[in-house]
């Protein structure tokens, strides 16, 4: 017995909902085989029969009241914080709901989505959310959900930067599932219509996980210690809490307990969060239970064509270059309607230029101030993600190979960016590669881009240096060498800093000796006693 129900018989309190701590404690059910059952008296369930029933029929109704029925039903849930390792799971597999997982993901605060699009910062979030999972020997598969899609995108990111969320959705998808099968066989990634299709209810009878994993829509920052404090924004009913809060009741409906992404916490080998189960019998009515999608205007892209062009060109060109390339025809043989069309093709210049870039510039030199861009950098920087994430979901042969993909570093917003205002001007390989998308992008029948008056790029200690005046001093470590330790210490690489070696003085050559008892410094250590 697990101590979920263990606590349970023992008449433990329970928690309330994430975002309604005033709610109800629980009613004493038990958690059995990851589906809820309810051990309450005959008599109690006829009468919360009876009232779901009212409820139901007011609500079936008033459309209008729809949202906040789902609400009510959400806040009727009761939850208990436990361990899904040790107390709950253990290595039983359970269901990662992956726009659940990414809108944890993206919405960190660290994560510059506005105004640059740092694509590898968010896939990182992604993977080292994954691998705390791993390591602590959970079992799980992600399902992605094409009807959840919107449901990725933080509250708080403005509507114009929402497709640029999207963009590193469908690049964090496609390198999910090109390269975790090349280090985790186990671990599978499905994308399917939406959670009612007929596809995922197979896939349901096939798996049959313990429990399944999803984002309530409610602030993680508003939790302390066990509690979740109700904040402003919580109290504000918007589209993507409701659709994630249909997806709990759907799933409870089924008979699926839910454990919480937001507000997970890593203990030690712990993963502590909330699961909520279902507190009645007695479920929504249809209408309500029954997601309506609305029809995506977002229409795929197929540059199948394209890219067998492309690769019959150039076989060595990568994933992301292959997909710049694409995206920078594509839009410079139908100009979007809001960008200028004397700056657009410096503006794609400025792009290939950053992809020629980031194919060989270390991270270092990728580290630089967020700026807004030139004029219509911005602009073009959310039309070339609303065109490639179109493409990578139109385009299946794109990202997918037998080896890894390199689409999840895609775009480097701030870099590009720092380019629209301070062009490099490009040497050696980097000169090599810009010179070839320049020349695939007019083999694709797109207008020939001008390389423009180009300016030396700043070294990494001059461009580090931020607005406020503070710099990223560039470390080393003292140099160290020993006949012992060497060998094994061969393997490490760290920069060190030779100056020192000359700046040694008398003082630094002088052997320390403990020679006094730290309790006590005028007692010596060896007492001189005479002979017994």
């Amino acid at each position: 017995m697990s101590a979920v129900t263990s606590a349970a018989e023992n008449g433990s309190n329970t928690e309330a909902p994430p975002d309604d701590w005033d709610a109800d404690s629980s009613d004493g059910s038990d958690i059995l085989n990851g589906k809820a059952t309810n051990d309450d008296d005959d008599d109690d369930d006829e009468d919360e029969t009876n009232e779901d029933a009212e409820s139901t029929a007011t609500s079936d109704d008033d459309d209008d009241n729809i949202d906040d029925h789902i609400l009510q039903r959400y806040h009727k849930l009761s939850s208990r914080r436990v361990d899904l390792v040790g107390d709950y799971a253990g290595d039983e597999l359970f269901v990662i709901e992956g726009d659940s997982m990414l809108l944890r993901s993206f919405s960190d605060a660290k994560l510059d989505f506005s105004p640059g699009l740092q694509m590898l910062h968010a896939t990182y979030n992604v993977e080292h959310f994954l691998h705390n999972l791993v390591k602590r020997k959970c079992n799980f598969d992600i399902v992605f959900f094409e009807s959840n899609k919107d449901l990725c995108v933080p509250p708080n990111a403005s509507p114009e930067d929402a497709v640029k969320y999207l963009l590193a959705r469908a690049a964090i998808i496609r390198h999910l599932e090109t390269n975790l099968p090349h280090v985790r066989q186990d671990i599978a990634v499905k994308t399917f219509a939406s959670y009612v299709s007929d596809d995922f209810a197979k896939y349901l009878s096939v798996t049959a996980p313990y429990f399944v994993m999803l984002h309530d829509g409610a602030q993680a920052a508003a939790r302390r210690g066990k509690h979740m404090k109700q904040t402003a924004v919580d109290s504000i009913p918007v589209k993507g809490r409701l659709g994630l809060r249909r997806m709990i009741l759907q799933f409870i409906g089924r008979g699926y307990n839910v454990a919480l992404v937001n507000g997970l916490e890593w203990r030690d080998t712990k993963v502590m969060t909330m699961v909520l189960e279902s507190r009645r019998t007695a479920m929504p009515g249809k209408r309500i239970m029954e997601p309506v999608f609305t029809q995506d205007d977002r229409k795929a892209v197929n540059t199948s064509t394209d890219l067998s062009k492309l690769r019959a060109l150039d076989a060595k060109l990568t994933d992301r270059q292959q997909l710049a390339i694409l995206a920078v025809s594509r839009l410079l043989k139908d100009p979007p309607a809001a960008m200028i069309s004397n700056a657009l093709p410096r503006l794609c210049c400025a792009f290939l230029l950053h992809q020629a870039l980031i194919a060989h510039i270390p991270l270092s030199r990728r580290r630089v101030q967020s700026t807004p861009g030139a004029k219509g950098a911005q602009d073009l920087l959310r039309e070339l993600a609303g065109c490639s994430e179109a493409m990578i979901r139109g385009t299946a042969e794109l990202g997918l190979s037998e080896s890894t993909t390199d689409i999840a570093d895609y775009i480097d917003g701030r870099l590009y960016l720092q380019l629209t205002e301070a062009p490099e001007s490009p040497t050696g390989e980097t000169q090599a590669i810009f010179e070839t998308l320049l020349g695939a992008v007019e083999h694709l029948g797109s207008q020939g881009l001008p390389t423009g008056e180009t300016s030396v790029w700043p070294t990494p200690r001059q461009h580090a240096a931020g607005q406020n005046g503070q710099s990223h001093i560039e470390l080393a470590v003292l140099p160290f060498s020993n006949p012992v330790f060497d060998k094994h210490l061969e393997p490490v690489r760290l920069k060190t800093d030779e100056a020192v070696a000359y700046d040694q003085s008398s003082q630094s050559h002088r052997i320390f000796q403990e020679l006094t008892h730290w309790h006590n410094a005028k007692k010596p250590i060896i007492m001189k006693a005479p002979p017994t």
